[in-house]
């Protein structure tokens, strides 16, 4: 198994979905697999719609991967939930291949598949799937079985569905210390907020317009370096779909215990732009959307 694949599982282990079912309790070491990439969007205009997924099997054995496609949604508390397949979702329009296969040991398999968007009703909008990888390991023992399913959520965007989004409120809330976004997706696509923050410390902070305009930086190019003294990161949160009001968080790294700190964030959720200087972390930003 070549460096990139063992890197691209390590980045991917925090993003997939990961149901484990034990029909008996067995001594059996987890396996090493995982997918990339770990979601996938897709636009299309014309006739049909292509991708590839890779699952990767960093284990020392060979393993026998079956697949399926699953329709989905997010429940109120931002988890996933399971829907039926109806008549016209994308489940119904995606063609897989292979469906089964044996991965080797410490190699990797690519799966291809195909969107037709002439089996899809609705018309033009953001279609979603979730491709689920089974692995089952039959043992020596008796009717012990464990099966592990990974999945990889799939965003077919047919036509033109633009993202766009009110922003209620953003509150960081010192309780678990995340920024939770209270966001409306009013368009056509799902709404993925994004941006970055830093904890200033007050000694050494510049003014407000300088310290956003620093963080606007730092969101166009993340890899730059911050200002010194101070700490902070991106912010990322699940996703709000189409028609769907919810409050998603970002989790931030706390400020050191050192100092007094403001934080500072921009944001960006479907055309929508927040840009704060929090002084007291406990209190609410209400956030005028127009």
């Amino acid at each position: 198994m070549s460096r990139i694949l063992k890197s691209s599982l390590r980045l991917l282990t925090g993003s997939l979905i990961l149901l484990a079912f034990l029909a008996e309790a067995a001594e059996l070491p987890p396996p090493s697999i995982g997918v990339s990439p770990s979601r996938l969007e897709l636009s299309i205009n014309g006739d049909v719609g292509t991708g590839t997924a890779t699952v990767l099997n960093l284990s020392d054995r060979d393993i026998y991967v079956k697949t399926d496609v699953a329709n989905f949604d997010l429940d109120e508390q931002n988890e996933f939930r399971e829907l039926p397949t109806e008549p016209g979702s994308l489940p119904t329009a995606i063609m897989l291949n292979p469906k089964e296969f044996t991965v080797p040991a410490n190699s990797s398999q690519t799966v291809r598949f195909a969107i037709m968007p002439q089996r899809l009703k609705g018309g033009p909008g953001e279609y979603r799937a979730m491709l689920f990888f089974s692995e089952v390991v039959d043992t020596s023992l008796s009717a012990v079985k464990v099966q592990f399913r990974l999945g990889m959520p799939i965003y077919a965007n047919v036509g033109n569905a633009p993202s766009a989004a009110i922003v209620h409120d953003v509150a960081y809330r010192e309780d678990g210390n995340v920024l939770a976004m209270d966001l409306s997706a009013t368009g056509g696509a799902q709404v993925m907020p994004s941006g970055f923050y830093l904890w200033w410390p007050e000694a050494d902070y510049p003014s407000d317009k300088r310290a956003i305009s620093r963080v606007r930086d730092l969101a166009k190019n993340p890899a730059k370096k911050p200002p010194e003294g101070t700490v902070g990161g991106m912010i990322r949160s699940k996703p709000v779909f189409p028609g769907a009001r919810r409050t998603v968080a970002s989790k931030l790294v706390a400020p050191p215990a050192d100092d007094n700190y403001k934080l500072v964030y921009v944001l960006e959720a479907g055309g929508q732009s927040v840009e704060r200087v929090l002084d007291a972390p406990t209190r609410m930003l209400i956030v005028d959307s127009e």
